[in-house]
């Protein structure tokens, strides 16, 4: 029974953080009857997930671990707006889990607490049992239907998780234990309780407790304990919902008593039937009698809804004119869709390049052909061209996202076709949002924010890519052969992109061509510490310029510690780091210019640029000062600073030093030998009694020294200090050797 897992589940307590796998647990969200379900963090993908683990009493039973991953592989195939997606299953360390979208809102009981009317949850109900529809379509039955699966978001959007108990339907039994009763006892069917085989109606009768409980505010049965609970809804008769709501419309009250028929025959054959019913009659209020009276203007929600579809009122016209009515309405005509904007780059300069639009045309007309095919082929609900560009709505983020990928595959194949022309390139973004729309209304009409962020997302794309927002990413039923490459210009969003050769295909610098500012956004989500992290990251006291790529601070996503864009490796954890250009760390090793019109703290860097600077004041004085080595421009004017800790010399700077020395050693020590055994008049002059080193010689091997040192001191200016120091070693040298007397 459930009461047993309730006792055993309030004993199991993980030591949070915890790493499971590539997971890692931050914080519980809830606990149920199997598990419970923790924020956590995907290490490998950067993005947060809700993971639940199973209680280990079940996860103890072999038979039942290897039935639940099947059954959680088989609800991962799932994909509808209004469903959870699952994105993983596993087992470590004695522990089984399932990992699945992040899900952000209030669960339905809560909502019911707090007061729900009827306005709000009709709408719920309807995204329910649509959702519910789609899933026994797919063959699916959830067996776990209750207010406590169901989370609204704010805007209203309904999402059903929890599809633990889930199996398909044709398979007969499932994941029970001997003596357990898995479910909640509240909205159990009748054969559920009984142990029996369940289909697709187990699901219709606990959405018809759960659409009793929306009307009335209470549960048609209650009892004590779970058995008595169990055994009234086996048992005894099914209670009138216009007891406890007198003004239930009759078609509502005759539903909701077919969904609790205790002889599954009895109830509506399907969900979609349920849905049907449902979404005929949304509008309609129970809470107000707001019917027109004979003659006068039908402003109840119900009837303008009515209007707004016949196309007789603008939906924008009914918010205005019937405030008290918006919630209801929005909530009606809003609707979660996938949105893709796609453009061609370059257009203009192809068009003029190749002899104008007529010569370019059957180029143009060949794409526009394959983009409205692979839209319509992947169920696109709409869509619009405005000149070269096209923004399409799906009802499913894989549909959107399949699309893309063919137009992007396709597009390689008309480039074959015409091989006189320029090849053509398409920018595309994908997002995935809530969007209120009339029915009536164009999509070209349509303003939202959502279709703002798609084309910003598209407008920053690079061409032969499909980048998508993470919202849209989390929602795909599989996110292998993705890559995050930046941030949205507009929000905190993560964009991730696809190449059609493979993520390894993508060149790095596209990858860091937008910088993430991820201590902004994660310190707000993931509180204190990182907040702390962000006030002690210093702050220069005056920019003439915006920073550098190279001088961005950045975050190592495993530890959070800072690195920059030339750190291959975090040298915190030692891990790869996903900020690392290539192009710019080679860029950084040749040459560095650092001008600044104060004495700036700078953060330290594995790099010996950043260990011994040149920093030069230019700032309306024609005087330069220059610091060499571990001192700063203070400290050599005589200011008394401090040295910083940043500029202390490391072993890197030591080992440049060493070299320098042995260079700038070896050098004055070979042209001696030269000259010696070369040109020994030059290098030897007769003083009479003895024969001495020409200090003409002398002078021209200081000259080559220094000169190859002075070359050196921008870009290795400790190298440069070791030049100048092995002039005087090698004169010890030549000393030693009776070459220089």
């Amino acid at each position: 029974m459930s009461d047993n897992l309730d006792s055993d589940l309030t004993g199991f307590q993980l030591e949070l953080p915890y790493e499971l796998g590539r997971y890692r647990l931050e914080a519980e969200i809830g606990r149920g009857g199997m598990g419970i379900v923790y924020h956590a963090e995907d290490t490998m993908l950067d993005r947060p997930v809700a993971v639940k683990v199973l209680l280990p009493q079940l996860a103890a039973d072999s038979q039942f671990v290897q039935r639940f991953k099947r059954e959680a592989q088989m609800a991962a195939r799932l994909e509808h707006p209004n469903i959870v997606t699952v994105h993983d299953v596993g087992q470590v360390e004695g522990l089984v889990y399932f990992v699945m979208r992040l899900v952000t809102g209030k669960p339905l009981d809560r909502l019911m607490e707090e007061g729900l009317p009827w306005s709000r949850a009709e709408t719920i109900a309807v995204q329910v049992a649509e959702a519910m529809a789609y899933a026994h379509e797919h063959h699916v039955i959830h067996r776990d239907i209750k207010p406590e699966n169901v989370i609204v978001s704010r805007e209203g959007i309904v999402t059903i998780t929890d599809f633990g108990l889930a199996r398909p339907e044709q398979q007969a039994g499932g994941p029970t234990q001997a003596g357990v009763i898995l479910g909640t006892p509240g909205y159990m069917a009748p054969e559920q309780a009984l142990g029996k085989d369940v289909d697709h109606r187990a699901d219709i009768y606990a959405f018809g407790v759960m659409l009793f409980e929306l009307i009335s505010g209470d549960l048609p049965y209650d009892g004590e304990t779970a058995f008595s609970i169990i055994n009234q809804h086996i048992s005894a008769p099914i209670p009138d919902v216009r007891q406890l709501k007198p003004n239930t419309p009759p078609w509502l009250a005759e539903l909701v008593e077919r969904t609790l028929a205790k002889n599954p025959e009895d109830r509506p054959r399907s969900m979609s039937e349920v849905s049907e019913t449902l979404r005929s009659q949304q509008g309609s209020e129970i809470e107000k009698a707001a019917a027109a009276k004979a003659g006068e203007e039908d402003v109840s929600a119900q009837g303008l809804v009515r209007r707004i579809r016949a196309g007789e009122m603008s939906l924008a016209a009914a918010l205005q004119k019937h405030p008290d009515v918006s919630q209801t309405l929005q909530e009606v005509f809003r609707r979660e869709m996938t949105v893709i904007s796609f453009d061609l780059a370059g257009s203009t300069q192809l068009k003029q390049s190749s002899g104008g639009t007529i010569a370019i045309g059957p180029v143009f007309n060949a794409y526009r052909e394959m983009v409205d095919q692979a839209l319509a082929a992947h169920n696109c609900e709409d869509a619009v061209w405005a000149g070269d560009g096209t923004v399409a709505l799906f009802n499913l983020p894989s549909d959107a996202v399949l699309a893309a990928q063919d137009i992007l595959r396709n597009l390689r194949d008309i480039n074959a076709r015409f091989p006189d022309t320029p090849d053509l390139g398409v920018r595309i973004g994908i997002h995935t949002g809530s969007i209120l729309r009339d029915p009536n209304q164009a999509l070209g009409q349509v303003t939202s924010t959502v279709l703002d962020q798609t084309g910003h997302l598209q407008k920053d794309a690079r061409p032969g890519l499909v980048e998508v927002s993470q919202v849209t990413l989390d929602k795909l039923p599989s996110q292998e052969g993705w890559i995050r490459i930046r941030a949205a210009r507009d929000s905190n969003l993560a964009v991730f992109a696809w190449h059609p050769d493979g993520p390894d295909q993508v060149p790095q610098s596209w990858i860091q061509r937008i910088r993430y500012g991820r201590g902004e956004e994660e310190a707000e989500a993931k509180g204190e510490a990182k907040s702390e992290a962000r006030a002690k990251r210093p702050v220069a006291a005056a920019k003439d310029k915006p920073a550098k790529p190279e001088e961005e601070a950045l975050h190592c996503p495993y530890c959070e510690g800072e690195v920059t864009v030339r750190d291959q490796k975090c040298p915190h954890c030692e891990r790869l780091n996903r900020h690392y250009d290539p192009a710019i760390a080679e860029k950084g090793k040749r040459k560095r210019a650092a001008t600044t019109t104060t004495t700036t703290t700078r953060r330290p860097r594995p790099s010996t640029m950043a260990t011994r600077s040149t920093l030069v004041e230019r700032a309306g004085d024609p005087r330069r000062t220059t610091a060499v080595g571990s001192r700063t421009t203070s400290q050599r004017s005589g200011s008394g600073g401090r040295p910083s800790q940043q500029q202390a010399a490391g072993p890197d700077v030591l080992s440049e030093m060493i070299i320098g020395i042995i260079i700038g050693s070896v050098l004055v020590c070979f042209g001696a030998w030269v000259f010696k055994d070369n040109f020994a008049t030059f290098w030897w002059v007769d003083r009479g009694a003895k024969v001495q080193t020409s200090m003409v010689a002398l002078l021209v091997l200081a000259a080559i020294d220094i000169g190859v040192g002075y070359s050196m001191r921008l870009t290795q200016p400790a190298m440069a200090f070791g030049v100048f120091i092995g002039l005087p070693v090698a004169m010890a040298i030549l000393r030693y050797l009776k070459w220089w007397t």
